[in-house]
């Protein structure tokens, strides 16, 4: 007999008669936490693609307005300027670009004006 209420007492404070959940149930619960999180990741990944593409295009709009500035400021150069101070400023305004963007502005005043009657030497690229 004390054997037994040696046991009874010692495992009352174990908490072994408490109900504790199985691992299976954790398992499944997790599951959903995880199909939660993942819509969530879906979600802001889909919005971060939208924004990429966002900002792709505002970088293609600005390239291209800085071409189209570009070649206005090399056309006042080459054929408004009577001073050499401002065509050398506009010169310097004109270096301060990569080449690369230089001479799309370049076909792109070739393009705009195609009746011209001066050669295509006279669109210095700085």
């Amino acid at each position: 007999m004390k054997i037994r209420n040696y046991v009874a007492k010692y495992a009352q404070r174990s908490g072994a008669g408490k109900h504790k959940e199985s691992k299976v149930q954790d398992y499944y619960r997790d599951d959903w936490n995880d199909a939660d999180q993942q819509v969530i990741d879906y979600n802001e990944i889909q919005y971060m693609e939208d924004k990429i593409v966002d900002l792709e295009q505002q970088n293609k709009d600005l390239r291209d307005e800085e071409v189209f500035v570009l070649a206005e400021i090399m056309y006042i150069r080459d054929h408004y300027s009577d001073y050499d101070d401002v065509a050398e400023a506009l010169g310097q305004l004109i270096a301060l670009h990569d080449i690369s963007v230089r001479y799309k502005a370049r076909d792109k005043l070739m393009k705009m004006y195609p009746n011209r009657h001066w050669g295509e030497d006279t669109w210095q690229l700085g």
